[in-house]
C-alpha cells in the first residue's frame, strides 16, 4: 500500500468523461478494436448508463447495437 494515493485511472473511469471516451472511441486503438468487446465491457462497467457514451457505441457497431438492445426490448 505504498503508492495507494497515486492509482492510475481505470478503464472505466476514462470512459465515463465525456470527452475522454469521444477521444478513444475515435482513436487508432479502438478503431482496431471488436466494438461488440467495447460494447459489452462497457456495459459490464454500468456505462451504458452514460448516454453518451452508449450512443457512440450505437454508431460505432449495429451488432454492439443489437447486443445491448437484445435485453432491453425483451
Amino acid at each position: 500500500k505504498s503508492d495507494s494515493s497515486l492509482t492510475k485511472p481505470t478503464l472505466s473511469t476514462l470512459l465515463a468523461s465525456e470527452s475522454l471516451s469521444s477521444l478513444l472511441l475515435s482513436s487508432q486503438i479502438l478503431q482496431t478494436a471488436d466494438p461488440v468487446s467495447l460494447a459489452l465491457m462497457c456495459k459490464g462497467f454500468q456505462l451504458a448508463a452514460t448516454l453518451f457514451l452508449y450512443s457512440r457505441i450505437v454508431l460505432h457497431s449495429q451488432a454492439a447495437a443489437t447486443k445491448m438492445l437484445r435485453p432491453i426490448i425483451r
